[in-house]
Parts: C-alpha cells; sequence; structure tokens
C-alpha cells in the first residue's frame, strides 16, 4: 500500500470513528459499534490489499443508514468513488420504515443482487460479521437473521466463492446455536 493509500485508509477511519462514536453493538456485549467496520475492512484488506476504495467502503458501510454522517462528508474526505460504494452498501429499505420486515428486506435483496461484485464481496464480508455477532440475540430473531441471510447468500454469494463459504460457516454457527425444535433455550419443551 502506498503512502496515498494509507492516507486514505486513515481519512476514513478516522471519519467511521467519528461517525460510530458512542455506537454499541446490538447483539454482542456492548462492543463499540467500531470494531464492525474495522473488522470488515481488515478481510477486506486481506483479500485486496491494494484496493482503496474497498477498504475504505468497508470502514463506512453503515455509517449513512445509521449515523448522522452525510455523503457530502464521505465525498468531501474520500472522493466519489467511495461514496458511489458506501451508497451501494446502504440498504434501500431504511426510507421505508413503514413496509414489513419481509418486504424491506426483498428490497435489499433486489438491490445487493444489481451490486458489483466487488461491494458484493463487502457486504458478504459485512453479512458474515454480523452473523458471527449474534451470540447474544433470542432464538427468535436468529431464526429469522438466518432465514434472511440464507435468502442473500442465494443473491450474492457467487461473487466470490471463499466468502460465501465463510458466511455459509457464520451461518451454521448460529443454526448450531439455536436450541433444538420444540425447546426454549432452557431445555423445556415449547408450550409446557
Amino acid at each position: 500500500m502506498t503512502n496515498d493509500q494509507w492516507t486514505a485508509v486513515q481519512r476514513a477511519l478516522s471519519l467511521a470513528q467519528g461517525a460510530h462514536d458512542g455506537q454499541m453493538r446490538k447483539y454482542s456485549t456492548g462492543r463499540p459499534y467500531i470494531q464492525h467496520p474495522i473488522r470488515v475492512s481488515l478481510r477486506i484488506a486481506q483479500s485486496w490489499p491494494e484496493d482503496t476504495s474497498a477498504i475504505c467502503a468497508a470502514l463506512l458501510h453503515d455509517t449513512l443508514e445509521d449515523t448522522q454522517l452525510t455523503a457530502a462528508a464521505i465525498e468531501s474526505v474520500c472522493g466519489p468513488v467511495v461514496l458511489d460504494w458506501v451508497m451501494w452498501l446502504t440498504n434501500p429499505s431504511k426510507a421505508h420504515s413503514s413496509l414489513s420486515r419481509e418486504r424491506r428486506k426483498q428490497i435489499d435483496r433486489e438491490h445487493a443482487a444489481r451490486m458489483p461484485y466487488m461491494i458484493q464481496r463487502i457486504k458478504l464480508v459485512d453479512r458474515c460479521d454480523n452473523l458471527r455477532e449474534m451470540t447474544t440475540a433470542d432464538a427468535e430473531f436468529k431464526t429469522i437473521y438466518l432465514a434472511e441471510s440464507k435468502a442473500l447468500l442465494a443473491v450474492i454469494g457467487g461473487a466470490d466463492k471463499v466468502l460465501a463459504a465463510e458466511y455459509q460457516e457464520a451461518m451454521d454457527m448460529v443454526a448450531l446455536s439455536l436450541p433444538p425444535a420444540g425447546e426454549t433455550m432452557l431445555g423445556r419443551e415449547a408450550g409446557a
């Protein structure tokens, strides 16, 4: 990575840190939210160390939908290419909060199907990291998230076979954490 590329990544990291300041991950043990985009960007950097736009977009991928950071600020600091990638990574369903979750996720999958393959790779890593953080989620939500994840993998898994395998492994880990059908997390039959 050149000095200019490293500087670009540092600017994106600083922007992401400021945007996610004070946020905590929802389904982890109170870890700072910024750890998630950092993990996503590090995984992207492992496979594509010279793709500065991908690394920067990975750092900023949740900022437009989960923070007050604006598109103008991203473009000003990181340029139009990174902004374009972050916009691709932003779930369009956020603008349709009155729709059912099922319909919103369908909108997001349709959007993901149109993503350029490199952006689909970032999405695969993002979702894989989310799956790995599901340890404290309740069984009902894990079940819903697994079904949504499986449907998303069917749409974008072709972008990268290695990442798709990691994603499947993360889904398998979540599935193994679920109680057997008919049991609660306490081991008793549901409804008993």
